[in-house]
């Protein structure tokens, strides 16, 4: 365990991120009216033997990330904040290891009713069923309307119609299991709390950037694009797509390969012709994407852009073209706004090897948020 004996002075996290090809871990310290601070930090890529995208695999390099927790953060941790427990562990997963879907449930009458508890509880109850072999990681009702307006506090209020919006994640049971036992160890006084890496940014994004209310948050890892539309900042729409930087530099890198064997003309850092195949085969598919959503509301201009530092300008050179710019029927440049480790650093304080990493930062920032709830 991290620590036998409490201290009252300071709060403590463990928090993982199982990310699509890697997993990152840290600890984190939490002083009253100070920054959090992280001694230690870790990330370790997902071993895929033969490229297969197995569970086993992901269990595998947490297990490893566990390990190196114990062994190198516990000290750095007692170094930096003396005897203490970890109150709790925080756990982000992101695509394809989770699936997160916004489901609306609508109730109407011929005449206006009162809406009650048990109305909510009973359009939760009959959901949609998860696919055989699934598990629930996380579901919130995100929102109710009454005849299309957001309220607070709808019980006991009169309507004609109803919506209720539910954000629900799952994942396979098996691999769920599995990251729950691995994750015990820590002996969390608070136990663990698993999140889809959507929902933790949301809540940290909006915490954050209180007024800017409506809003994209567009999360691009190494093999996939997960996409949040939020109005007055609750969660309305999500979708996930099936390509990230992975396939975007592979293409690069193809692109490269062709112009070095030709060798006229010289290669170019990025190759015009590549740079418009990935425009046409990643905006491209975000730009379906935003129609669907378009079609259910008006986009906001402002896009919260979470990826990796090196990655940020490019994927938000290419939000910002003609192709993207017809969906808000106007030339003018969208607010992107890169969720980068610089962004984030007046937040957070590092230490040691500790070294900045986004998810890791915006997860600790979700931690501080829970912890002092």
């Amino acid at each position: 365990m991290f620590g036998l004996f409490g201290n009252n002075r300071i709060r403590s996290a463990v928090v993982i991120d199982i990310g699509s090809t890697s997993i990152g871990g840290a600890v984190a310290l939490f002083r009253a009216n100070e920054t959090p601070h992280i001694p230690y930090a870790i990330r370790e890529a997902i071993n895929f033997p033969d490229e297969k995208r197995s569970e086993l695999c992901m269990v595998r390099a947490l297990e490893t990330v566990i390990q190196k927790l114990f062994e190198e953060g516990r000290p750095a941790s007692l170094r930096a904040g003396g005897p203490h427990h970890i109150d709790r562990v925080f756990i982000s997963i992101d695509s394809p290891w989770q699936d997160t879907n916004v489901e609306s449930k609508i109730i109407t009458d011929e005449k206006s009713f009162v809406f009650s508890r048990e109305m909510l509880m009973g359009a939760v109850k009959n959901r949609a069923p998860l696919p055989e072999g699934k598990k629930e990681l996380h579901s919130e009702v995100v929102a109710t309307l009454l005849n299309g307006y957001h309220t607070n506090d709808p019980y006991g209020k009169r309507a004609e119609r109803a919506e209720i919006l539910l954000l629900s994640s799952s994942m396979e049971g098996d691999a769920m299991n599995l990251v729950q036992r691995a994750v015990r160890r820590f002996g969390a006084r608070q136990g663990v709390l698993i999140s889809p890496l959507q929902s933790v940014a949301h809540s940290v994004l909006r915490a954050q950037y209180p007024h800017d209310k409506d809003f994209l948050l567009m999360l691009v890892s190494d093999e996939a694009t997960n996409i949040l539309f939020a109005n007055r900042g609750i969660i309305m729409d999500a979708a996930s797509v099936p390509i990230g930087l992975i396939r975007i530099n592979e293409a690069r890198k193809e692109g490269m390969r062709t112009l070095r064997i030709n060798e006229d003309p010289p290669v170019q850092d990025t190759p015009p012709e590549t740079q418009s195949k990935d425009e046409t085969a990643w905006a491209g598919i975000i730009a379906d994407t935003l129609k669907e959503f378009a079609s259910r509301h008006a986009l906001p201009r402002i896009v919260f852009l979470v990826t990796h530092d090196g990655s940020a300008g490019a994927l938000k050179r290419f939000l910002d073209t003609p192709q993207m710019h017809a969906l808000w029927l106007s030339d003018e440049s969208l607010t992107v706004i890169p969720v980068v480790t610089k962004l984030l650093s007046s937040f957070i304080r590092h230490q040691g090897n500790a070294d900045a990493d986004v998810t890791l930062d915006l997860l600790t920032l979700f931690a501080e948020f829970k912890l002092q709830a």
